[in-house]
């Protein structure tokens, strides 16, 4: 025969468990040849496909042999790595904490260094990128921590109705009016939902929101902000100062921090996936 069985056949238990076989393969001008015909003699033995002692065929590595157009062939068998699909009623939670770009103008610190030529006192610079000419300020590009999450949930076709799919409509964009997955209000904007069909009666539902802290007492640029939702707008409204000194110098000064609501808010406890 052009593929027979050699001895040696292994064996693993482990955690990756394996079954190897050692083949002969000869009369084959290519190694795809070999690898094709040791198939098609195993299909013959084990039949399609060719599944031995409950393990799926993972590949078959050929090696030139000594006479020409020969090949020693090794299989490899295991475990099957097929999932089991989720039950309806399951689900999976996935999650990711990075950083998002925002602007700021008011620094934490700053030291301003002039020649040592200049005998004028130091200019008052108190906001990022204020060139003194009452422009407003460039500020700075940083990143501050955002934490967005995944739901995947299972369920039957049937519970997907069109109010239910109003509903989840209805949540977009929004942010939580009540402690919803263990945060307070204010800190969760629902970002939308991804189905899909599975099967004839299950459904593969895909829940994703965004998480933002609410800050409690927070000081910029001397300013007392007594409470801010994770999702309202903060933005600082400032004047122009202008030096008393005669120099025609100008500087941008904060008066005011202005919290705003830009988003509104909806019960996502409607959803179904509060925890």
């Amino acid at each position: 025969m052009p593929v027979s069985e050699l001895r040696g056949r292994e064996a693993s238990a482990s955690e990756n468990s394996y079954l190897r076989r050692q083949y002969y393969a000869r009369n084959y001008a290519s190694e795809v040849a070999a690898i094709d015909a040791v198939y098609d003699f195993l299909v013959s033995q084990l039949g399609d496909p060719p599944i031995l002692t409950g393990n799926e065929l993972r590949n078959i590595t050929p090696k030139e042999g000594d006479v020409l157009d020969s090949y020693f062939c090794e299989a490899i068998w295991g475990p099957f790595q097929r999932r089991t699909p989720p039950a309806v009623g399951e689900s999976q939670f996935n999650f990711e904490i990075g950083g998002q770009q925002t602007k700021v103008i008011v620094p934490i610190s700053q030291t301003v260094y002039k020649p040592a030529s200049d005998l004028l006192p130091l200019p008052q610079i108190a906001l990022i990128g204020d060139q003194g000419m009452g422009e407003p300020p460039t500020g700075a590009d940083i990143f501050e921590p955002v934490h967005s999450a995944s739901l995947t949930k299972w369920m039957a076709l049937s519970d997907l109705t069109p109010e239910f799919e109003d509903a989840i409509a209805d949540c977009v964009g929004k942010w939580n009016n009540a402690t919803w997955r263990r945060r307070p209000a204010g800190e969760v904007l629902f970002m939308g939902c991804t189905g899909a069909q599975r099967g004839a009666n299950d459904l593969e539902l895909t829940f994703r929101w965004m998480t933002r802290r609410n800050l409690e007492s927070s000081v910029i640029a001397g300013i007392t902000v007594a409470a801010k939702r994770g999702w309202d707008f903060l933005w600082p409204r400032y004047r122009i100062n202008y030096a008393e000194d005669g120099s025609w110098t100008v500087a941008n000064e904060i008066t005011h921090i202005v919290v705003s609501q830009v988003m509104e808010s909806a019960d996502l406890s409607i959803l179904g996936i509060d925890a």
